[in-house]
Formats: C-alpha cells, sequence, structure tokens
C-alpha cells in the first residue's frame, strides 16, 4: 500500500473529508452544462466524494485544496486530466 493509499484510509482523511462534505452544504460542487447550454453547478447530494485540487499538501490538505463532487463529476474530472 502506497502513501495515498494509507493516508485515504486513515481517521485523519475520513474527519478531512467529513469537514469538506459539511463545507459545501452536501452538494456536488462540479459543473455541468444545463439543457439551455448554459454551465452550473451540478448540486446533487447522491455518492458524494471528495477530490483534491492538489496533491502538494498530501496528509495536510487545507479545506480548499478539496472539492466535493458526486461520482459521475469526479469521473467526468479524473476522464479530463488523462486526455
Amino acid at each position: 500500500m502506497n502513501r495515498y493509499q494509507a493516508y485515504m484510509k486513515s481517521d485523519k482523511w475520513r474527519e478531512m473529508r467529513i469537514k469538506r462534505i459539511r463545507a459545501d452544504l452536501g452538494m456536488c460542487r462540479g459543473k455541468i452544462i444545463d439543457k439551455d447550454g448554459k454551465e452550473r453547478l451540478c448540486l446533487s447530494r447522491h455518492k458524494l466524494e471528495v477530490h483534491h485540487l492538489t496533491y502538494a499538501r498530501l496528509g495536510n490538505e487545507r479545506l480548499d485544496d478539496l472539492i466535493c463532487l458526486c461520482r459521475e463529476c469526479h469521473e467526468a474530472i479524473h476522464k479530463k486530466q488523462t486526455r
């Protein structure tokens, strides 16, 4: 198990994850395009995950290093990053 995987299983990460979800009011902050072609926040409350905007402070993240996303938005971000 690498450093990242170990941290993701830690109590410290679980606490930070809960703080980020609470700070985002339990809603996804991913950006989507609505049926009118306008960008808006997703705001889903289902299958929430917390995404690292930076890994520079892994293990010592600031709350603004993270964003709450639904699984669909999280997967979309990772697909964009690998293109």
